[in-house]
């Protein structure tokens, strides 16, 4: 279990292991505190049961530990008039839920809501609730456990049977998601980091940081991080839900994703992207899709990202599948291959809509500054054994929509020292800015994020 130093509390956890309620956790006996554990008021350690179906809080004083897959809830579609039936997993500020099983993972299924809440009032800051793995810090990377998995029940796009409420299956045997209620609400994140989750099933069945499996708008998501996670870090599919103040670093896979019709929001968001134990980079910082191989399925993913900046190691931002975006105030940097691509004669419409079209894609009020900004389609010609590029594959030009045909975006900018702008370059006349933070000064991230987590050498530090 818990890497420890060992200290005698049997005494101790003798008169407190029964404080673990029965109705939905085990009290694990013989367990070895750590001093910090104990200097911060912790009294024992409690195992979740497999199945939590009547509402249930999760106190700071112990230690929570997921050994399987947890569910929160039934798995029955949602709507205006059912949504007081929900059950209700309450975690407190300052919470710590380890899991110590590879294939152990949170489901906060259709019939379920959780309200992690880590904001505290009385102090004014948050006190992170934190989901993680139980070992040694030298020995951690991606991949340990699961993650977090919400199911909801606002629409999707991916049924073509043009079925009245479409529903999909989660990886991982997350059971069904999807509905008919875009407002569906699935709780509260605020002030959240998931850690070092992702697991690999199979194949391509392995767990998001966070999966927001159509959720619906009715959903609070503020201030949290997804740290070294072996796939996305967070990934919607479908619904509404909106996130503000996301953190995503040294993601495997793509840091941040949608699918099935995505029309949420991003805003203030930082990604950075560098490696792990294992030397991967991961792969792009945003990968957008509206739905593979059927990219004309409504609804159209279309949501709304601003304030970004993103740091990206290895790809920067693809757009493609027929997905549409709203995209304004962000930075993108860093990468060696690109920084914004758009996929796809679907997406390429999507660009070229008119103005008051609800369907068009743009882009604004934004920076790259990539050795190379822009990644076009081309054809390539190969005479003597020799590639030489021929001509684009198609006549819409990314780099001229993005500098040309959208609105005051420029491809250079030298004033980032980290993820922190130095100068006012990034300031724009009417008092708004691009990029996460307007400066160093206003840095939201301070006091809940994982200490070190924004560099890149990171896994050299532990």
């Amino acid at each position: 279990m818990k890497y420890c130093i060992f200290i005698f509390f049997s005494f101790l956890y003798s008169l407190t292991s029964g404080a673990c309620p029965l109705e939905f956790s085990t009290p694990i006996d013989d367990f070895e505190m750590l001093q910090e554990d104990l200097d911060a008021g912790r009294t024992g350690a409690c195992l979740l049961n497999s199945k939590i179906i009547s509402s249930a809080t999760l106190k700071a004083d112990k230690l929570w530990y997921l050994s399987t897959k947890v569910t929160v809830g039934d798995n029955i579609a949602r709507t205006s008039s059912t949504q007081d039936t929900k059950v209700t997993l309450t975690i407190e500020p300052g919470t710590l839920i380890y899991a110590d099983d590879s294939q152990a993972y949170l489901l906060i299924d259709r019939g379920g809501k959780i309200h992690a809440d880590a904001w505290v009032e009385a102090e004014a800051k948050i006190n992170p609730i934190v989901f993680t793995y139980d070992e040694d810090p030298s020995e951690l990377r991606r991949g340990m456990w699961g993650g977090l998995v919400i199911n909801g029940s606002a629409k999707l796009n991916s049924c073509s049977n043009n079925a009245t409420i479409c529903e999909e299956p989660g990886e991982g045997q997350s059971g069904f998601y999807g509905g008919d209620f875009d407002a569906d609400n699935s709780g509260v994140l605020r002030g959240v980091r998931v850690q070092y989750a992702g697991y690999k099933y199979s194949g391509k069945d392995e767990l998001n940081g966070i999966s927001f499996q159509g959720v619906g708008s009715g959903t609070l998501c503020s201030h949290v991080q997804v740290h070294a996670n072996l796939d996305d870090g967070v990934e919607f599919f479908g619904g509404t839900v909106g996130c503000q103040k996301l953190v995503l670093t040294a993601i495997g896979d793509d840091s941040l994703d949608w699918t099935q019709g995505w029309r949420g929001s991003v805003k203030e968001a930082v990604i950075v992207q560098y490696a792990d134990r294992s030397g991967d980079l991961g792969d792009h910082a945003i990968e957008g899709d509206n739905l593979a191989d059927f990219r004309n399925l409504t609804p159209i993913s279309r949501p709304h990202l601003s304030q970004m900046t993103i740091i990206a190691s290895n790809m920067g931002v693809l757009l493609r599948e027929g997905t549409s975006a709203v995209i304004t105030h962000s930075i993108v940097t860093g990468s060696n291959k690109f920084c914004f691509d758009i996929d796809h004669m679907e997406s390429f419409t999507h660009a070229q809509r008119d103005e008051d079209d609800p369907l068009r894609l743009t882009f604004s009020n934004s920076f790259l500054t990539c050795p190379r900004n822009f990644f076009e389609d081309e054809k390539i010609s190969k005479k003597n054994g020799i590639a030489k590029v021929v001509a684009p594959a198609n006549e819409f030009s990314v780099e001229d929509w993005f500098l040309n045909k959208q609105v005051k975006n420029q491809n250079k900018l030298s004033s980032l020292k980290g993820v922190f702008p130095t100068t006012t370059e990034h300031m724009w006349s009417d008092g708004s800015y691009s990029g996460a933070f307007e400066s160093e000064v206003k840095d939201w991230t301070k006091g809940w994020i994982l200490e070190g987590s924004l560099d890149p050498n990171f896994f050299n530090t532990l």
